[in-house]
């Protein structure tokens, strides 16, 4: 990470009541760091959206106790990280987001696959970390 940028950590608990506050408190942060971008309205609503489906996946279908939310804005991007103690098994690979049948579950993985232009899913066997870019251009 350069030093000119941004960065914010939450760590909350893996609940959906958490998961609004966490989203609100990550929007307006957001607010924050990308003042003066381009498209900086378009960009906060769909780093709300990433947030949300991909935090929604940790509560819903894991054990997890807590999510680990981190954002990093750089030059070029916005960098989104859902991390979780577990495995990341149950998680459809990437290159399934966008071509999962009509009617299957993973609405919302298909709408983050349309919003990020880079999605990585790495996992040790006890933490998950999602990490999706939102291009700035």
């Amino acid at each position: 990470m350069k030093s000119d940028d941004a960065s914010y950590t939450l760590e909350f608990p893996a609940d959906h009541r958490h998961l609004s506050d966490a989203r609100i408190e990550s929007t307006d942060w957001l607010k924050t760091a990308l003042v003066g971008v381009d498209r900086c309205d378009e960009i906060i609503e769909d780093s709300a959206v990433v947030v949300t489906e991909l935090a929604s996946n940790v509560i819903d279908h894991s054990k997890a106790d807590s999510i680990v939310l981190h954002i990093v804005v750089m030059p070029t991007v916005v960098v989104i990280e859902i991390g979780n103690q577990g495995a990341a098994g149950a998680v459809p690979h990437v290159s399934l987001w966008g071509v999962l049948d009509e009617g299957d579950r993973g609405r919302g993985l298909r709408i983050v696959r349309s919003i990020c232009h880079e999605i990585e899913i790495s996992d040790d066997g006890g933490f998950t970390l999602i990490r999706a870019s939102i291009d700035l251009s």
